[in-house]
């Protein structure tokens, strides 16, 4: 998509309470403004630095943000970002929501500390962790994770979406987990539920072949489908489905 280039205008140490046009935040500087909202898709904010968005007020930031630096998600409120986001630096929720009508860049990695990231559109981003909060994707959304290297997520994957990991990589999670759909895609891709881990009743799991998913806690699931590997730590019983329906699956069941 293209974007009119940015104005002079580089916001340095100075606070800024409101970013409602282009602006550059300089490579080097961390900056906090209260609100980030623009009702114009042409908007662009590249942040070379680091931005801090504390949102005070619930609002739409119709633009891009665009640059390599760093994105925080600070605040109570609500922020919607509803464009097409490029910006490939970290993204950071530590408070409010962000809401994702649009898309954040397939490069940048998703870090959750707290608050909620609510994902309402099918998107790609390079990986999710962090030690808290929520990742909530609507139903019929799928959010893809790509990444390469491991990485632990605390929080809470919830909603009735589904979960995709086409990384060559394990996803572990240590939380309380209530989402619908978790799909492994990639061979050698891995989902560990650590042993203080759980997903939950309605949760179904479709192993790609030569994917593992490990369960290192006793749990009850929703069922698990596909040809990959089911390695159940020992000690630890995982229950599949329910009386009143059948669960298929061809893969391997394994204890390690």
């Amino acid at each position: 998509m293209p974007h009119k280039p940015l104005p002079d205008q580089i916001v340095t140490q100075e606070v800024q309470q409101l970013i409602t046009a282009d602006f550059i935040i300089d490579s080097g500087v961390s900056q906090t403004i209260g609100d980030l909202t623009s009702a114009s898709v042409n908007t662009e904010v590249r942040i070379l630095g680091g931005l801090t968005v504390t949102q005070t007020n619930a609002g739409t930031f119709a633009g891009i943000t665009t640059g390599a630096g760093t994105f925080t998600k600070a605040g109570a409120e609500l922020l919607i970002l509803s464009n097409d986001n490029i910006h490939n630096g970290n993204t950071t929720i530590s408070a409010g929501t962000l809401r994702v009508t649009g898309t954040l860049s397939d490069i940048t990695n998703v870090i959750v500390n707290g608050g909620t990231y609510d994902v309402e559109a099918d998107d790609t981003v390079r990986s999710i962790s962090g030690s808290g909060g929520t990742i909530d994707i609507a139903s019929g959304v799928t959010l893809t994770n790509s990444a390469t290297n491991d990485k632990t997520y605390a929080g809470a994957l919830a909603g009735s979406g589904t979960l995709s990991n086409t990384g060559v990589s394990t996803l572990t999670l240590t939380g309380t987990n209530t989402i619908s759909n978790i799909a492994l895609a990639t061979a050698n891709g891995r989902l560990e539920v650590s042993s203080t881990g759980t997903l939950s009743t309605s949760t179904t799991v479709s192993l790609a072949a030569n994917t593992v998913y490990y369960a290192k806690n006793t749990d009850t699931i929703a069922g698990v489908t596909g040809s990959g590997i089911l390695d159940i730590a020992p000690g630890i019983t995982l229950s599949v489905g329910n009386s009143s329906s059948a669960v298929t699956f061809a893969g391997t069941v394994r204890t390690s």
